[in-house]
């Protein structure tokens, strides 16, 4: 992953330098799990999770598999630059089984915590970037995480995370989210949510925020109160039997306007991406069907895997964001090469003035994307079918003799 980490940095100046000053960068972090207990011949796994997995011999176990927690560095538009930093491990110890501070988990260190992983990506991403103040870090409830609230101020950067706990104490009294059902909304706006079943209803939500100095809980008297701002977006009127929207976010950025409020959230909303690129990881690249026998190798074979998804998530964005770029930018000399074989073969044509989007489209074809008038853009699945067999056909290329 280094190449690709450094790579990522040099993508991230770049795109800060010919962006406003004024521009952040977002950072989105998340934890997937990598289940493997299909695999049990597969040594060195740890679990995953605290549920039972029944496997194909009647036995009943926990998941084992891997876990891998990212840190992709996303533009405003939505654009996936890279990975500034990824931790892939196996847990070492079963879920549950006492630390060697006890039952009392709140005074274990948070350098002893599994969760200290979210300090550590914001600490390696900050430290790559020259400008680490034009940062954002974006988390789900998980983030939640005090001392990660004071790594942001002292690393310069800042953050939009996702509040789970309304127990955290605030200065003048009271709990962090008391102040919700008292403060009047500052405005309303439509949001566009996905179903279960892939279709889209038009959510109306309303937007609150005020400013708030977060304390540290008992076992954490020596840090320092954190000052942010929460908002909150809840939604009004929802259909009978869907789950309301219901969003509380913290933000160390000042939120002083109804739209500066909407910049935030939709910041958060960009979160998603990295969701997106699990799944193109694991249902897309199938990394989950690999049979390596020993973790070690599998961890470096997921290392490589994530390089490849992310580049296939990359084209897809491009294809639908950026399609005015020159094919160079996404594809290899080899690759073009080989591609525009293939097209004069089917009696099309591919020059040096096509776009990156026509390419991709091309590309997309070896996947069995047809192109019609009526077809959206590929995705990402379509594309990486035609990713496989463009490399077939490359090494089908090599072996004639010259």
């Amino acid at each position: 992953m280094r190449p690709h980490i450094d790579a990522t940095a040099c993508r991230a100046e770049k795109a800060l330098r010919a962006t406003d000053p004024t521009e952040p960068l977002l950072i989105i972090q998340d934890t997937s799990y990598l289940n493997y207990s299909h695999h049990p011949s597969t040594a060195g796994l740890g679990e995953i999770s605290k549920f039972k997995d029944r496997i194909s011999d009647g036995r009943i176990l926990r998941a084992c598999g891997l876990l891998l927690h990212s840190s992709l560095a996303l533009t405003t538009d939505g654009i996936p630059l890279g990975f500034l930093d990824q931790k892939l491990w196996t847990r070492t110890r079963p879920i549950g089984v006492v630390t060697k501070s006890g039952w009392n988990f709140t005074r274990i260190p948070i350098e002893e915590k599994e969760s200290f992983r979210w300090i550590e990506a914001m600490r390696n991403s900050s430290v790559r970037i020259s400008d680490p103040g034009r940062l954002i870090h974006i988390g789900d409830r998980e983030a939640d995480i005090f001392e990660l609230f004071g790594e942001a101020k002292a690393q310069g950067t800042h953050f939009v995370i996702r509040l789970k706990t309304q127990q955290r104490c605030v200065e003048g009294g009271g709990r962090i989210f008391d102040q919700v059902e008292t403060v009047s909304p500052k405005g309303r706006y439509k949001l566009r949510v996905r179903k279960s079943d892939g279709s889209y209803r038009i959510a109306k939500v309303e937007v609150k925020f005020y400013p708030v100095a977060i304390l540290p809980s008992v076992s954490k008297k020596k840090l320092d109160s954190i000052s942010a701002w929460v908002i909150a977006v809840i939604e009004t009127g929802a259909p009978k039997g869907v789950e309301k929207i219901d969003w509380k976010l913290l933000t160390d950025l000042p939120v002083r306007s109804f739209e500066s409020a909407c910049e935030k959230i939709y910041w958060y909303e960009k979160r998603w991406q990295i969701e997106v690129f699990h799944k193109v990881l694991k249902s897309g690249c199938r990394v989950l069907d690999c049979r390596l026998q020993d973790a070690a190798r599998l961890i470096r074979y997921v290392g490589v895997m994530t390089v490849v998804a992310w580049r296939i998530f990359w084209m897809t964005t491009i294809s639908r964001h950026a399609p005015e770029l020159k094919p160079e930018a996404v594809m290899a000399p080899s690759e073009m090469a080989t591609l525009n074989l293939y097209v004069r073969s089917r009696k099309q044509r591919l020059t040096a003035q096509s776009s990156a989007h026509d390419w991709i489209r091309s590309l997309a074809s070896l996947g069995g994307f047809l192109g019609r008038k009526c077809d959206a853009e590929p995705g990402p699945f379509v594309l990486w079918r035609g990713y496989l067999r463009l490399q077939d056909i490359m090494l089908g290329i090599s072996l004639v003799p010259p």
